[in-house]
């Protein structure tokens, strides 16, 4: 896969996740909603511990298309 194909990937799964904490934000209690349980019994720490790890996930894959926008750039000065 190329640097660029990479790039886009990573940058297309880093805004899906960023969405997925706007959505929890949003209506924090989508997961009971879906799944039809209560996990956190009603205090929240399922929606805030579920936008951090969605937040961490879409820093991490944004990183890694940082990453890659770089590489691409040195195989484009390369050429």
């Amino acid at each position: 896969m190329s640097a660029r194909a990479s790039f886009v990937a990573k940058m297309g799964l880093s805004t899906a996740f960023a969405l997925a904490v706007l959505a929890t934000l949003l209506v924090p209690n989508w997961i009971e909603l879906g799944l039809g349980v209560d996990l956190d019994h009603g205090d929240g720490e399922a929606e805030w511990g579920t936008v951090v790890v969605l937040g961490l996930i879409a820093i991490g894959f944004l990183f890694l298309a940082c990453l890659d926008w770089r590489r691409a750039g040195k195989e484009a000065d390369n050429v």
